[in-house]
């Protein structure tokens, strides 16, 4: 018997270790092992905004506290902060790694982890705090028809456990989100104390009085490092520089191949049929006197509902300023410069016209 066994592994011509077991089960290799690896990390890292990023370090008693510590206890196991040599030879890996778990492992993080901003940090982070209403925001600046070196027409005054954190900006949002930055920096930098050195957080006198007003028990579970929001607000600096610099980032959302997905989770992709139905724009033709529309009127009119960005801003004085705005027309960007956002507006449309519809305007 044995022998007849024998023969008939060796005519399928499978290594030892990869013939059938006992009710079907088989030993795999350490290739598929890292690739499955490699699948459930993906599984669990996705970008996050710095506001989702504060929620969920703060979370609500609705939420496990205790799984929501053993994924940040994963991914402080798995993130750590590498150069960008160590990176690059990481996402080009030799052929002894397995591509495969290292799928994985990133299908996981991009579940996790999606860029967020600090506002949504720090409303992740303290969820019972009413932060929209604790902002006080007034208009800075002297005279509104000149622009300020840095832009910033607006500050966000935010008050959050004792500390004064003031933000600026060319709009209210972004001045919320400056503020909520500085208030997102400290809240992480005090964590990490707690959690890295214990030995200088029990010297603090801040470290009993936040103990004091939660259970004895709660305790460990509220000082484990929120990974998963660093992380997010990481990735949205990071996208931000390079959207500064010029470069085109497309939005980077949580994977969909999810598996054991829950009832309301497949409830709404039934709901994907009537965003399918929707026919793609028809091509408007040119216009007959289109040389002698605005440039910024024309773009409008064949491709409606674009966003302008405000790309840099340079010099130091009103009367010697730059500014370079950006859009972004059919997955190409189109930058203008000028001596004011209007005119460089202008440009970038301009530059979009004669690209895409090869208009030459009489200006």
């Amino acid at each position: 018997m044995k022998t007849e066994a024998s023969d008939a592994g060796d005519a399928d011509g499978r290594p030892q270790w990869m013939k059938p077991r006992l009710m079907g089960v088989r030993k795999i290799s350490n290739k598929e092992r890292r690739r499955r690896q490699n699948e459930n990390l993906r599984r669990l890292l996705t970008p996050k905004s710095a506001l989702m990023v504060l929620n969920e370090i703060m979370p609500k008693e609705q939420v496990s506290n205790e799984r929501r510590r053993r994924q940040n206890e994963n991914l402080r196991r798995l993130l750590t902060p590498k150069s960008a040599l160590m990176a690059l030879n990481e996402i080009m890996p030799k052929e002894q790694v397995s591509n495969e778990r290292r799928r994985r492992q990133n299908e996981n993080l991009r579940r996790l982890l999606t860029p967020k901003n600090a506002l949504t940090v720090l409303n992740e982070i303290m969820p019972k705090e009413q932060l929209s209403y604790q902002f006080v925001i007034a208009p800075v600046g002297g005279n509104s028809q000149y622009y300020n070196t840095t832009g910033q027409s607006f500050c966000a005054d935010l008050t959050l456990e004792g500390n004064n954190y003031k933000g600026y900006g060319d709009t209210k949002l972004t001045a919320r989100n400056a503020a909520a930055e500085q208030a997102v920096r400290d809240l992480i930098l005090r964590k990490m104390a707690k959690v890295l050195l214990p030995e200088v957080s029990e010297t603090t006198p801040a470290a009993p009085a936040e103990g004091s007003s939660e259970a004895e028990g709660e305790g460990p579970a509220e000082e484990t490092l929120p990974m998963i929001q660093l992380a997010s607000f990481a990735l949205h600096k990071l996208f931000s520089e390079w959207e500064y610099d010029g470069h085109r980032v497309p939005q980077l959302r949580a994977s969909n191949s999810v598996s054991g997905q829950t009832a309301e989770e497949s409830a709404p992709e039934t709901e994907a049929p009537p965003p399918r139905a929707k026919a793609p724009p028809k091509k408007r033709t040119l216009p007959d006197n289109a040389a002698s529309m605005h440039p910024s009127m024309l773009l409008s009119y064949m491709r409606p509902q674009l966003e302008y960005r405000e790309l840099s801003v340079e010099g130091d004085r009103p009367q010697n300023m730059m500014f370079t705005m950006g859009i972004d027309v059919d997955g190409t960007t189109f930058m203008g410069k000028a001596t004011n956002k209007k005119e460089a507006r202008k440009m970038a449309a301009r530059a979009a016209c004669t690209a895409l519809f090869d208009v030459t305007f009489n200006e």
